[in-house]
């Protein structure tokens, strides 16, 4: 990612692609001088649409940590819906063993 002065501000991308069931894990890391400036909502909304208009996707889905509460509004921003939690599946420095939160995006819900 990089904002309007060209400068390197993050990443993002989508893998685990799964062409036969048409969807992909999408994610995003942003390097916190950056936080909070809307460039992790705007990459996420563009993915989006890349992955549904040019890639032919029916959904994307990704795992948040719970603590990450910027991150949960990137993604409900966008539309995406909290659909399960793996419950102490991460450790985080810090904060311990952490929930996982699932959120998914269908593209019937993005279109809206």
């Amino acid at each position: 990612m990089e904002n309007s002065e060209g400068e390197l501000v993050g990443f993002s991308g989508l893998e685990a692609i799964h062409w036969q069931a048409r969807n992909a894990f999408v994610w995003y890391f942003l390097g916190k001088e950056h936080w909070e400036k809307g460039y992790a909502t705007e990459a996420l909304a563009l993915m989006c649409r890349f992955a549904f208009e040019n890639m032919n996707l029916i959904k994307l889905h990704t795992i948040v940590y719970e603590p990450n509460k910027a991150s949960i509004r990137v993604l409900e921003k966008n539309g995406f819906k909290l659909v399960g939690r793996f419950r102490k599946h991460f450790y985080i420095p810090g904060h311990g063993y952490v929930d996982g939160l699932a959120y998914e995006l269908l593209r019937e819900e993005w279109q809206e």
